[in-house]
């Protein structure tokens, strides 16, 4: 019976501290290829005074996370065990990030005895150098510019073009309302004179005396186009 009543309590001590642990992480975290990062962790209780326990990290999918574990023998640090008890901290360190090294970590503490409570995990993303969040914001500020200055000078050729269309047909209109101002003298300029010679007979059938000649009629014309022809006349 006293076995029983022992046991009860035990399981109802593991019950409470349970509940009243907290473990806390941080979202996501990010570093760079061949860089170091640090994965926060952090843990509070209720229960006051000297605290007895421990922590470890995993990752995503079981892999366990210590200094002697493949693959990140030789790359990890990681919090004595005073500052862990005392702080209340079980911070990560990874040093020589590797792309591989990429995923979810889970932090899981430990206090008296009491079943161990896993934080909600940190997403850690490694970048290649030149690739990371500001490099690609840098990029695409410097892409906008570009295609910025791109566009204003389409639009001023666009412009260019458009004022020496609109150049050449005012000068166009100029020429052909010139044109219709002084047409005539164009046309005048144009006229050469052709001189005929006539010769008309006065009556029927005349015959000229001998030594005599019939009188001469000579016109002059002047053919044009727009014009009417005009002629002179005079008598020998």
């Amino acid at each position: 019976m006293a076995g029983l009543l022992l046991c009860c309590l035990l399981a109802a001590s593991s019950g409470s501290w349970s509940q009243e642990l907290r473990v806390s992480q941080p979202g996501w975290a990010q570093g760079l290829e061949g860089g170091s990062v640090t994965l926060p962790c952090s843990y509070k209780t209720s229960v006051q005074g000297p605290q007895v326990g421990s922590y470890r990290w995993e990752k995503e999918p079981g892999l366990k996370v210590a200094p002697g574990v493949l693959p990140f023998q030789g790359r990890l640090g990681m919090p004595e065990a005073r500052i862990f008890l005392e702080e209340g901290r079980a911070d990560l360190e990874i040093h020589d990030l590797r792309h591989y090294d990429a995923g979810t970590y889970h932090c899981l503490v430990t206090l008296h005895g009491a079943p161990e409570v896993a934080g909600n995990g940190t997403r850690l993303h490694v970048d290649r150098p030149g690739t990371g969040t500001s490099q690609t914001m840098n990029s695409w500020l410097w892409g906008a510019m570009g295609a910025g200055l791109g566009a204003m000078g389409l639009v001023s050729v666009i412009a260019a073009i458009l004022v020496c269309v609109l150049r050449r047909q005012r000068q166009g209109r100029r020429e052909t309302e010139s044109r219709w101002e002084h047409p005539r003298q164009d046309q005048a300029a144009g006229l050469e004179p052709n001189y005929v010679e006539l010769r008309v007979k006065k009556g029927h059938d005349r015959v000229p005396p001998q030594g005599k000649q019939l009188p001469v009629v000579y016109a002059a014309l002047a053919v044009g186009q727009g014009t009417s022809p005009w002629s002179h006349r005079g008598q020998s």
